[in-house]
């Protein structure tokens, strides 16, 4: 799996700055949809936790640093979203780790994904993003469900 290809929607300087893969699973038919923004469902943390340097040795970012930037680009209260203590994955060595992010809503925030640039997608519609997308989605997916 490429590393280049998974941050490849990133902004400008999020390579080694928080980023998670956001989700929302429907609580009574356990349907899952993904945030992707542009071609990525790799979104960057808006926030201070971006300009951190993760792997110089001696600090690393923690998983829930992310929150509040991820929170504020949905209009949500940092409150309303969860994220795993384990990451995805990291990608590669000057990476930071790939979080997974639930929303913790009834209903995913389609609007305001919508004025972020993006929307929600299925596992179905993320067969158009590239290979590296796709296996992380996977991993995300036996994850979510168990």
């Amino acid at each position: 799996m490429n590393a280049d290809t998974v941050i490849a929607g990133l902004p400008a300087g999020a390579e080694g700055g928080w980023r998670g893969v956001l989700y929302h699973k429907h609580h009574t038919s356990a349907r899952t949809v993904f945030l992707q923004i542009g071609d990525s469902v790799v979104v960057a943390a808006a926030d201070d936790a971006a300009a951190i340097d993760p792997h110089d040795g001696r600090i690393g970012i923690h998983p829930a640093s992310g929150l509040v930037g991820l929170a504020g680009l949905l209009a949500l209260p940092p409150s309303a979203l969860r994220v795993d203590a384990e990451p995805l994955r990291t990608a590669g060595d000057a990476a930071a780790p790939i979080w997974l992010v639930e929303l913790a809503t009834i209903d995913p925030p389609v609007a305001a994904a919508a004025v972020a640039g993006g929307r929600f997608v299925s596992l179905l519609e993320a067969r158009l993003l590239d290979e590296a997308q796709r296996a992380l989605l996977g991993t995300a997916y036996t994850r979510i469900l168990g």
